[in-house]
């Protein structure tokens, strides 16, 4: 006879519903770390209040402030959290589209640079800032476990 642990099984329908759960609601999750992400951003450019590079440097029309670059915090948030998503799968081509959404990431902070509307200092702090971000979501909810 064989003999079957009833606690084990709960343990294990429930880890299963709760993973199915997450999964269910991960696009809504990704919008959601997504508008925080411009929240922090709009509350760092209010305190900071860094004016953007002269006017006559801009190829678009930019009319808040510099720092940190909301762009380059978007684009590490978004294809951040894509390349976590593609790191977890077991995707073929895994090492080619993590490099390729790494590097829509710096494309799109040199683009804001490029353009005359930040300094290398908004997108390197922006960066750097959702770069927290994504570890602090990374390390301490239970999204990605």
């Amino acid at each position: 006879e064989v003999f079957v642990n009833p606690e084990a099984s709960v343990e294990k329908e429930y880890e299963e519903k709760r993973k199915q759960f997450l999964k269910d609601k991960k696009e809504l999750l990704i919008g959601i770390h997504l508008l925080i992400g411009q929240g922090i951003n709009r509350l760092i450019k209010y305190i900071i209040k860094r004016p953007r590079p002269p006017q006559r440097l801009h190829l678009v029309k930019e009319t808040n402030y510099s720092f940190p670059s909301g762009h380059s915090m978007s684009a590490m948030i978004g294809y951040g959290l894509l390349i976590i998503e593609v790191y977890q799968s077991s995707l073929k081509y895994k090492k080619l589209v993590m490099t390729l959404l790494a590097m829509m990431i710096l494309l799109i902070g040199l683009s804001r640079i490029y353009l005359g509307v930040h300094y290398f200092s908004d997108v390197i702090g922006g960066f750097l800032l959702s770069l927290s971000y994504l570890l602090f979501i990374y390390y301490n909810t239970s999204l990605y476990t």
